[in-house]
């Protein structure tokens, strides 16, 4: 046998998932919404596992019931616990019913076998098929979203529970081939020690994982918080021109049409100056709405300061680009906006410009976008002067 004294490890476990529970209610402070409700939920499935350890250790001293039927149901609760706050980091509600619903058959198969089969071999078979069930789900959660996307955290607290679920599976396997009775609980055989090392060491990998999820979640916001205009959502003008830049690159690379447009409210400081900042938040904000609905996926639209705006347009050559500014100009001119009791009419004037079609691949992408945005700027002060609430292209 190898010497390796179970119960301390078991201790040490008990002591390492107080710390981690302790220092995640600690930071959950420092965050709100889905990610602090998500750190709770956590946290509380960490403060499970010393519960679960202690009656385990105290076997022999308190009921088998005690140390055996409930130890193992609260392990069970314990992973449900992680996948639902897995699931409470990505969505505003919903609970991951089947590593519950896992957790108490856990509950109710012990409870069965302990009071009225008595065989503790078939009871190991069970609840190692029921518990890797629930790691894979655990594991499942993890990588919920595409796995070109997954980062850092999210590939190592999946990795952890898919180890898990194979060492319950192979503890499963173990019984079934090998075992010709039960083994004492604290006796140090291979399989014992694989698995009493990963329950005290691997909730607590998860959760140094977990840790990075949150961050790397909390990073994903405020990247996205810099990238976007809070009033109206859309991109803000440096990431614009940055994904920008991209676009027209591969249009020069493909050799393929590209339009710009630029599009400004008419008479805007009146807005302001007649009803307040509140009827003017409330003109971008529709008129934001409006031409996000106007325009196709792939194109790219974004808020260049104050009321203007810019939209570049992916494989659109001139009449088709002129169509959109149309139609964009008609939907904004039918658009009637209430606030505060006042409601408005809005028009805007556009200005288009087209990709020249003898842009090379090795012109700078930036350059040729400053000076696009030049000549639709232009034709966009042209529509103002020709009138306003029109469409002008560049010459």
């Amino acid at each position: 046998m190898i010497d390796i004294d179970l119960r301390s490890v078991m201790m040490v476990s008990v002591l390492l998932g107080i710390l981690f529970s302790i220092g995640l209610l600690a930071a959950r402070s420092y965050t709100d919404g889905r990610t602090r409700d998500s750190m709770t939920i956590w946290a509380l499935g960490m403060l499970l596992q010393p519960i679960t350890w202690g009656l385990i250790v105290l076997r022999g001293q308190i009921p088998d019931y005690l140390s055996i039927a409930v130890a193992n149901s609260l392990t069970a609760i314990t992973f449900a616990l992680f996948a639902h706050a897995l699931r409470r980091l990505r969505q505003p509600s919903g609970v991951p019913k089947l590593p519950y619903s896992l957790a108490v058959l856990v509950f109710v198969g012990m409870s069965v076998e302990m009071f009225f089969i008595h065989d503790a071999h078939w009871r190991v078979i069970v609840v190692a098929t029921l518990v890797t069930w629930q790691l894979l789900l655990v594991g499942r959660e993890a990588l919920a979203g595409q796995w070109r996307l997954q980062q850092a955290g999210e590939q190592l607290t999946a990795a952890v529970f898919f180890l898990g679920a194979g060492i319950m599976a192979a503890r499963g396997v173990h019984e079934v081939i090998f075992a010709v009775g039960l083994t004492p609980a604290f006796v140090a055989t291979p399989m014992q020690i694989a698995l009493y090392m990963y329950m005290a060491l691997g909730s607590v990998i998860a959760s140094f994982g977990y840790v990075l999820i949150c961050n790397e979640r909390t990073f994903a916001e405020l990247r996205q918080m810099a990238a976007t205009d809070p009033l109206t959502g859309l991109f803000n003008r440096r990431p614009f021109e940055q994904m920008g830049e991209k676009l027209i690159a591969d249009a020069a690379r493909k050799r393929r049409p590209l339009a710009l447009l630029i599009i400004d409210v008419d008479h805007f400081k009146q807005f302001n100056d007649s009803y307040g900042h509140a009827v003017g938040d409330a003109v971008l904000q529709r008129l934001a709405d409006v031409l996000q609905a106007q325009l196709r996926s792939a194109d790219l639209i974004g808020r260049m300061g104050g009321e203007e705006f810019a939209a570049l347009l992916p494989d659109t050559g001139l009449e088709p680009a002129r169509q959109v500014a149309e139609r964009l100009r008609e939907a904004v001119d039918a658009l009637e906006v209430s606030s505060v009791g006042v409601v408005v009419r809005i028009q805007i004037s556009i200005g288009l410009a087209m990709l020249d079609e003898k842009a090379a691949h090795s012109d700078e992408p930036a350059e040729m976008l400053v000076g696009l945005m030049r000549e639709a700027d232009l034709a966009m002060y042209a529509a103002k002067r020709a009138g306003r609430n029109r469409v002008e292209v560049a010459l």
